[in-house]
């Protein structure tokens, strides 16, 4: 018999609270509704079914969080949980390649101005400074 939903649940919050529990001070996390009448009224029954439906929520608040708009136009439905996975995967995996590109670039244009600054000679907070010199 697959496992349903509900047991799909209390073995991932089991998983949350021993996470917690290894470093309580510095971690926290939310746990899913272990209701199986909340499951039901998602349509979800087992396992697979809940598998599916995390793996699509993590992609898409994920891909809002990086984006700023919900990929509404993607077709959960007709893709298998691994197949969301590895898009999720592959989109963090070009997130964070594109934050270290953009630090690699800040730190580069960094460089090049503190090259290309010199300090300038005899400068003075006064405005009228060069009208005294004439």
């Amino acid at each position: 018999m697959p496992m349903t939903a509900t047991e799909r649940v209390q073995e991932i919050n089991a998983k949350t609270r021993a996470w917690v529990a290894e470093d309580p001070e510095n971690r926290g996390a939310g746990e899913l509704v272990e209701d199986a009448s909340h499951w039901a009224e998602c349509g979800i029954h087992t396992a697979d079914e809940l598998d599916h439906y995390l793996a699509q929520c993590n992609h898409y608040n994920g891909y809002y969080d990086i984006n700023g708009i919900r990929p509404r136009w993607v077709n959960y439905k007709a893709m298998s949980t691994k197949e969301i996975e590895k898009m999720t995967d592959d989109m963090y995996a070009v997130e964070e390649r594109s934050q270290l590109d953009a630090e690699k670039e800040k730190a580069r244009r960094s460089a090049a101005i503190s090259a290309t600054k010199e300090e300038p000679k005899g400068l003075t907070h006064n405005p009228f400074a060069a009208l005294l010199e004439k």
